[in-house]
Protein backbone atom coordinates (compact mmCIF):
# COMPACT_ATOMS: atom_id res chain seq x y z
CA UNK A 1 0.00 0.00 0.00
CA UNK A 2 2.27 2.74 -1.29
CA UNK A 3 5.51 1.20 -0.02
CA UNK A 4 8.87 1.40 -1.75
CA UNK A 5 11.44 -1.10 -0.47
CA UNK A 6 14.52 -0.99 -2.73
CA UNK A 7 12.09 0.22 -5.36
CA UNK A 8 9.00 2.34 -6.01
CA UNK A 9 5.45 1.82 -4.75
CA UNK A 10 2.40 3.99 -5.53
CA UNK A 11 -1.26 3.74 -4.52
CA UNK A 12 -3.90 6.24 -5.67
CA UNK A 13 -7.49 6.06 -4.36
CA UNK A 14 -9.98 8.50 -5.84
CA UNK A 15 -13.09 8.12 -3.64
CA UNK A 16 -14.83 6.26 -0.80
CA UNK A 17 -14.49 5.65 2.92
CA UNK A 18 -11.46 3.41 3.06
CA UNK A 19 -9.51 1.41 5.62
CA UNK A 20 -5.79 0.84 5.15
CA UNK A 21 -4.25 -1.66 7.58
CA UNK A 22 -0.84 -3.30 7.72
CA UNK A 23 1.68 -4.61 10.24
CA UNK A 24 4.82 -2.70 9.24
CA UNK A 25 6.45 -0.58 6.51
CA UNK A 26 3.33 0.46 4.63
CA UNK A 27 0.93 3.29 3.79
CA UNK A 28 3.41 5.76 2.33
CA UNK A 29 6.66 4.21 3.56
CA UNK A 30 10.10 3.85 2.03
CA UNK A 31 13.33 2.01 2.74
CA UNK A 32 15.94 2.58 0.03
CA UNK A 33 13.14 3.66 -2.29
CA UNK A 34 10.04 5.80 -2.78
CA UNK A 35 6.58 5.04 -1.39
CA UNK A 36 3.52 7.21 -2.03
CA UNK A 37 -0.16 6.83 -1.09
CA UNK A 38 -2.72 9.44 -2.20
CA UNK A 39 -6.38 9.39 -1.17
CA UNK A 40 -8.61 12.01 -2.79
CA UNK A 41 -11.81 11.79 -0.73
CA UNK A 42 -13.69 10.02 2.06
CA UNK A 43 -13.53 9.41 5.79
CA UNK A 44 -10.56 7.07 5.97
CA UNK A 45 -8.72 4.93 8.54
CA UNK A 46 -4.98 4.40 8.40
CA UNK A 47 -3.49 1.80 10.73
CA UNK A 48 0.10 0.55 10.83
CA UNK A 49 1.88 -0.09 14.16
CA UNK A 50 5.44 0.47 12.91
CA UNK A 51 7.02 2.55 10.19
CA UNK A 52 4.29 4.00 8.04
CA UNK A 53 1.94 6.87 7.24
CA UNK A 54 4.69 8.98 5.70
CA UNK A 55 7.92 7.37 6.95
CA UNK A 56 11.28 6.92 5.26
CA UNK A 57 14.86 5.79 5.72
CA UNK A 58 17.20 6.19 2.74
CA UNK A 59 14.31 7.35 0.60
CA UNK A 60 11.04 9.29 0.44
CA UNK A 61 7.72 8.23 1.98
CA UNK A 62 4.54 10.28 1.48
CA UNK A 63 0.95 9.86 2.62
CA UNK A 64 -1.45 12.50 1.26
CA UNK A 65 -5.14 12.64 2.19
CA UNK A 66 -7.04 15.41 0.43
CA UNK A 67 -10.41 15.42 2.23
CA UNK A 68 -12.55 13.81 4.94
CA UNK A 69 -12.58 13.09 8.65
CA UNK A 70 -9.66 10.73 8.98
CA UNK A 71 -8.17 8.51 11.67
CA UNK A 72 -4.44 7.80 11.82
CA UNK A 73 -3.12 5.17 14.23
CA UNK A 74 0.44 4.02 14.85
CA UNK A 75 2.61 2.83 17.73
CA UNK A 76 6.18 3.69 16.76
CA UNK A 77 7.89 5.50 13.89
CA UNK A 78 5.30 7.10 11.66
CA UNK A 79 2.95 9.94 10.76
CA UNK A 80 5.66 12.06 9.18
CA UNK A 81 9.00 10.46 10.15
CA UNK A 82 12.41 10.96 8.57
CA UNK A 83 15.11 8.51 9.64
CA UNK A 84 18.68 8.28 8.30
CA UNK A 85 18.86 9.80 4.79
CA UNK A 86 15.08 9.81 4.63
CA UNK A 87 12.24 12.29 4.19
CA UNK A 88 8.82 11.26 5.46
CA UNK A 89 5.71 13.42 5.08
CA UNK A 90 2.07 13.11 6.07
CA UNK A 91 -0.12 15.72 4.34
CA UNK A 92 -3.81 16.10 5.21
CA UNK A 93 -5.61 18.87 3.34
CA UNK A 94 -8.91 19.15 5.22
CA UNK A 95 -11.22 17.55 7.79
CA UNK A 96 -11.49 17.02 11.54
CA UNK A 97 -8.77 14.43 12.00
CA UNK A 98 -7.37 12.29 14.79
CA UNK A 99 -3.68 11.45 14.86
CA UNK A 100 -2.97 8.81 17.49
CA UNK A 101 0.43 7.39 18.41
CA UNK A 102 -0.50 4.63 20.87
CA UNK A 103 0.33 5.44 24.50
CA UNK A 104 -2.25 3.34 26.32
CA UNK A 105 -1.18 -0.23 25.60
CA UNK A 106 2.61 0.23 25.79
CA UNK A 107 4.42 -2.26 23.53
CA UNK A 108 7.40 -0.07 22.64
CA UNK A 109 8.39 1.55 25.97
CA UNK A 110 10.49 4.69 25.96
CA UNK A 111 13.87 5.01 27.65
CA UNK A 112 12.58 8.01 29.61
CA UNK A 113 9.47 6.34 31.08
CA UNK A 114 8.70 2.64 30.68
CA UNK A 115 5.00 3.29 31.23
CA UNK A 116 4.83 5.49 28.12
CA UNK A 117 5.45 4.66 24.47
CA UNK A 118 8.45 5.63 22.38
CA UNK A 119 6.40 7.28 19.64
CA UNK A 120 8.69 9.17 17.25
CA UNK A 121 5.66 10.31 15.33
CA UNK A 122 3.69 13.32 14.09
CA UNK A 123 6.49 15.28 12.45
CA UNK A 124 9.66 13.64 13.76
CA UNK A 125 13.28 13.40 12.64
CA UNK A 126 15.39 10.53 14.01
CA UNK A 127 19.07 9.71 13.68
CA UNK A 128 21.16 6.83 15.03
CA UNK A 129 23.28 7.84 18.00
CA UNK A 130 26.08 5.46 18.90
CA UNK A 131 28.45 8.03 20.43
CA UNK A 132 27.62 7.92 24.12
CA UNK A 133 29.08 6.06 27.13
CA UNK A 134 28.54 2.38 26.43
CA UNK A 135 27.50 2.96 22.81
CA UNK A 136 28.99 1.23 19.76
CA UNK A 137 30.43 4.47 18.33
CA UNK A 138 28.42 4.24 15.10
CA UNK A 139 26.29 7.30 14.48
CA UNK A 140 24.31 8.49 11.47
CA UNK A 141 22.53 11.80 11.01
CA UNK A 142 18.75 11.65 10.94
CA UNK A 143 16.41 12.80 8.22
CA UNK A 144 13.45 15.15 7.87
CA UNK A 145 9.96 14.34 9.11
CA UNK A 146 6.95 16.56 8.37
CA UNK A 147 3.26 16.49 9.25
CA UNK A 148 1.11 19.19 7.61
CA UNK A 149 -2.62 19.56 8.28
CA UNK A 150 -4.51 22.13 6.23
CA UNK A 151 -7.82 22.67 8.02
CA UNK A 152 -10.16 21.21 10.63
CA UNK A 153 -10.46 20.74 14.36
CA UNK A 154 -7.76 18.15 14.85
CA UNK A 155 -6.46 16.05 17.72
CA UNK A 156 -2.89 14.90 18.12
CA UNK A 157 -2.20 12.30 20.83
CA UNK A 158 1.14 10.60 21.51
CA UNK A 159 3.72 9.44 24.02
CA UNK A 160 7.44 10.30 24.18
CA UNK A 161 8.91 12.08 21.12
CA UNK A 162 5.90 13.35 19.19
CA UNK A 163 4.43 16.48 17.60
CA UNK A 164 7.31 18.35 16.01
CA UNK A 165 10.40 16.65 17.47
CA UNK A 166 13.91 15.72 16.38
CA UNK A 167 16.80 13.62 17.71
CA UNK A 168 20.43 13.49 16.60
CA UNK A 169 21.25 15.73 13.61
CA UNK A 170 17.67 15.59 12.37
CA UNK A 171 14.72 17.87 11.67
CA UNK A 172 11.05 17.41 12.61
CA UNK A 173 8.10 19.70 11.98
CA UNK A 174 4.34 19.75 12.55
CA UNK A 175 2.37 22.53 10.84
CA UNK A 176 -1.39 23.00 11.36
CA UNK A 177 -2.98 25.74 9.29
CA UNK A 178 -6.32 26.16 11.05
CA UNK A 179 -8.93 24.88 13.48
CA UNK A 180 -9.37 24.45 17.22
CA UNK A 181 -6.78 21.77 17.84
CA UNK A 182 -5.67 19.62 20.75
CA UNK A 183 -2.09 18.44 21.29
CA UNK A 184 -1.30 15.86 23.97
CA UNK A 185 2.13 14.35 24.56
CA UNK A 186 4.32 13.14 27.41
CA UNK A 187 8.06 13.92 27.16
CA UNK A 188 10.05 15.52 24.33
CA UNK A 189 6.93 16.85 22.69
CA UNK A 190 5.40 19.88 20.97
CA UNK A 191 8.48 21.51 19.51
CA UNK A 192 11.32 19.67 21.26
CA UNK A 193 14.77 18.87 19.87
CA UNK A 194 17.59 16.78 21.35
CA UNK A 195 21.30 16.38 20.43
CA UNK A 196 22.20 18.67 17.52
CA UNK A 197 18.71 18.76 16.05
CA UNK A 198 16.03 21.27 15.02
CA UNK A 199 12.28 20.97 15.48
CA UNK A 200 9.12 23.07 15.39
CA UNK A 201 5.40 22.92 16.01
CA UNK A 202 3.60 25.74 14.15
CA UNK A 203 -0.13 26.36 14.54
CA UNK A 204 -1.41 29.23 12.43
CA UNK A 205 -4.98 29.72 13.67
CA UNK A 206 -7.58 28.54 16.19
CA UNK A 207 -8.15 28.21 19.92
CA UNK A 208 -5.74 25.41 20.77
CA UNK A 209 -4.84 23.27 23.76
CA UNK A 210 -1.25 22.17 24.30
CA UNK A 211 -0.90 19.57 27.05
CA UNK A 212 2.42 17.93 27.96
CA UNK A 213 2.22 15.44 30.83
CA UNK A 214 5.90 15.62 31.78
CA UNK A 215 9.08 17.34 30.56
CA UNK A 216 11.10 18.91 27.71
CA UNK A 217 8.14 20.34 25.87
CA UNK A 218 6.46 23.31 24.17
CA UNK A 219 9.59 24.91 22.75
CA UNK A 220 12.53 23.00 24.24
CA UNK A 221 16.10 22.58 23.00
CA UNK A 222 18.59 20.18 24.59
CA UNK A 223 22.32 19.78 23.81
CA UNK A 224 23.03 22.21 20.95
CA UNK A 225 19.52 21.85 19.59
CA UNK A 226 16.70 24.28 18.82
CA UNK A 227 13.06 23.54 19.66
CA UNK A 228 10.29 26.00 18.72
CA UNK A 229 6.56 26.25 19.36
CA UNK A 230 4.93 29.02 17.32
CA UNK A 231 1.22 29.83 17.61
CA UNK A 232 0.06 32.59 15.31
CA UNK A 233 -3.51 33.30 16.47
CA UNK A 234 -6.28 32.24 18.84
CA UNK A 235 -7.06 31.97 22.54
CA UNK A 236 -4.76 29.15 23.57
CA UNK A 237 -4.07 27.05 26.64
CA UNK A 238 -0.62 25.73 27.54
CA UNK A 239 -0.32 22.95 30.13
CA UNK A 240 3.00 21.43 31.21
CA UNK A 241 4.65 19.84 34.24
CA UNK A 242 8.10 21.47 34.05
CA UNK A 243 11.12 22.00 31.78
CA UNK A 244 8.94 23.51 29.11
CA UNK A 245 7.22 26.54 27.64
CA UNK A 246 10.53 27.90 26.34
CA UNK A 247 13.25 25.77 27.90
CA UNK A 248 16.91 25.63 26.85
CA UNK A 249 19.26 23.09 28.41
CA UNK A 250 22.89 22.12 27.82
CA UNK A 251 23.43 24.88 25.28
CA UNK A 252 20.12 24.36 23.58
CA UNK A 253 17.66 27.00 22.38
CA UNK A 254 14.02 26.81 23.43
CA UNK A 255 11.46 29.26 22.04
CA UNK A 256 7.73 29.65 22.58
CA UNK A 257 6.26 32.41 20.40
CA UNK A 258 2.56 33.25 20.64
CA UNK A 259 1.55 36.12 18.38
CA UNK A 260 -2.01 36.89 19.47
CA UNK A 261 -4.96 35.88 21.64
CA UNK A 262 -5.95 35.62 25.29
CA UNK A 263 -3.72 32.79 26.43
CA UNK A 264 -3.45 30.78 29.62
CA UNK A 265 -0.15 29.27 30.77
CA UNK A 266 -0.02 26.67 33.53
CA UNK A 267 3.16 24.89 34.58
CA UNK A 268 5.41 24.25 37.54
CA UNK A 269 9.00 25.38 38.13
CA UNK A 270 11.73 25.45 35.46
CA UNK A 271 9.31 26.67 32.81
CA UNK A 272 8.25 29.91 31.11
CA UNK A 273 11.62 31.02 29.79
CA UNK A 274 13.95 29.37 32.30
CA UNK A 275 17.34 27.90 31.38
CA UNK A 276 18.92 24.68 32.55
CA UNK A 277 22.58 23.67 32.62
CA UNK A 278 25.23 24.63 30.11
CA UNK A 279 28.86 24.26 29.15
CA UNK A 280 31.04 27.22 30.06
CA UNK A 281 31.56 29.64 27.20
CA UNK A 282 28.57 28.42 25.19
CA UNK A 283 25.13 29.98 25.04
CA UNK A 284 21.97 28.46 26.46
CA UNK A 285 18.86 30.42 25.48
CA UNK A 286 15.22 30.28 26.55
CA UNK A 287 12.75 32.81 25.12
CA UNK A 288 9.01 33.11 25.73
CA UNK A 289 7.44 35.81 23.57
CA UNK A 290 3.70 36.51 23.85
CA UNK A 291 2.86 39.53 21.73
CA UNK A 292 -0.73 40.31 22.68
CA UNK A 293 -3.91 39.51 24.52
CA UNK A 294 -5.03 39.23 28.11
CA UNK A 295 -2.77 36.44 29.33
CA UNK A 296 -2.74 34.38 32.51
CA UNK A 297 0.38 32.95 34.18
CA UNK A 298 0.95 30.78 37.27
CA UNK A 299 0.61 32.70 40.52
CA UNK A 300 3.82 33.39 42.40
CA UNK A 301 6.11 32.97 39.39
CA UNK A 302 8.24 35.51 37.53
CA UNK A 303 5.93 35.69 34.51
CA UNK A 304 3.58 38.67 34.53
CA UNK A 305 1.32 40.22 31.85
CA UNK A 306 2.62 43.34 30.08
CA UNK A 307 6.13 42.93 31.44
CA UNK A 308 9.60 41.58 30.83
CA UNK A 309 11.25 39.13 33.17
CA UNK A 310 14.63 37.45 33.44
CA UNK A 311 14.40 33.98 34.90
CA UNK A 312 17.46 32.00 35.93
CA UNK A 313 17.87 28.72 37.75
CA UNK A 314 20.61 28.73 40.36
CA UNK A 315 24.04 29.32 38.82
CA UNK A 316 23.27 27.50 35.61
CA UNK A 317 23.08 30.73 33.65
CA UNK A 318 26.82 31.14 34.27
CA UNK A 319 27.54 28.02 32.22
CA UNK A 320 28.60 25.68 34.99
CA UNK A 321 28.37 21.92 34.73
CA UNK A 322 29.84 19.29 32.45
CA UNK A 323 28.75 17.76 29.17
CA UNK A 324 26.45 14.76 29.32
Amino acid sequence: MGAGITGYGFLYDRAGNDTYSADETAIGAAAFGVGVLIDDAGDDRYEVPRFGQGAAAYGVGILCDRAGRDYYHTVHAGQGLGMVSGCGALLDVAGDDLYYAEDGNVTVPSAQRKDHSNSFAQGAGLGRRGHYPGGDGKSYAGGVGILIDGAGNDRYYGGVFCQGVAYWYAMGMLVDFGGDDQYRGVWYTQGSAVHYAVSALCDLDGADLYHALLYQCQGAGYDYSAGILHDQAGDDKYRAESNGQAWGNWNGVGILWDEAGDDDYQSKSTSLGRCGSGRAGHVTLSLLLDEGGDNTFPAGGPAKPNSHWHATQGDHHHGVGTAR
